[in-house]
């Protein structure tokens, strides 16, 4: 097999959901600022792991207080550390602002509504972690150009199916409260009718 086949099958999406589908659940219980799994020391060791230096120390009291704040985005953060040690991530001199974007938004808001065993063990919610963690630092899979894997990352995104299910239901209880206020307006409005 050439280099290119290599690092291509390397970067291929089965590559990196076959990786995060081996993540055992408990390297990331409980993420506690202070106890046995220290979310900012992997933050930081996964930066260094990228190319992107270590934590600076605001940084890390950013991370610690986003652990404390929400578990599930503490141990959402630690399961995307675990996707970027794939080693066709290795050294590759990213930007280290895009990885702490990735884990100040998006994986903070998917964190509470997701539950974070979802991307390991259903294969939709793995492959959005993948694709979101991939697109955060402007790669993709080597096996698709990055319309198509943009394309891909929309049509799994929980974040904005959440905002739709939101935004119908909002929908759905106006509709039935005009309903109810155009049917009380003519059943008071039936007995005036009645009387002329």
């Amino acid at each position: 097999m050439s280099d290119q086949k290599k690092q291509n099958h390397h970067m291929s999406l089965e590559s990196f959901l076959d990786h995060l589908r081996l993540c055992d659940l408990a390297i990331i219980d409980p993420p506690t600022p202070h106890g046995d799994v220290h979310c900012a020391a992997i933050v930081s060791d996964t930066l260094y792991r990228l190319g992107c230096g270590r934590l600076n120390r605001q940084e890390a009291d950013r991370v610690c207080k986003l652990c404390e704040q929400s578990m599930q985005a503490g141990r959402l953060i630690q399961l995307a550390c675990w996707v970027y040690h794939h080693d066709a991530l290795c050294d590759g001199r990213y930007e280290r602002q895009k990885v702490l974007d990735l884990a100040w938004g998006p994986l903070a808001e998917l964190a509470a509504i997701v539950a974070v065993e979802n991307f390991i063990e259903h294969a939709d919610r793995r492959e959005e972690l993948v694709r979101r963690c991939l697109a955060a630092i402007g790669e993709h899979p080597a096996d698709e150009d990055a319309i198509y894997a943009a394309t891909r990352l929309k049509a799994l995104d929980s974040i904005e199916l959440n905002r739709v299910v939101r935004d119908t239901q909002a929908a759905k209880k106006r509709a039935e409260a005009v309903r109810r206020a155009m049917a009380e307006r003519a059943a008071r409005a039936a007995p005036t009718y009645g009387r002329e």
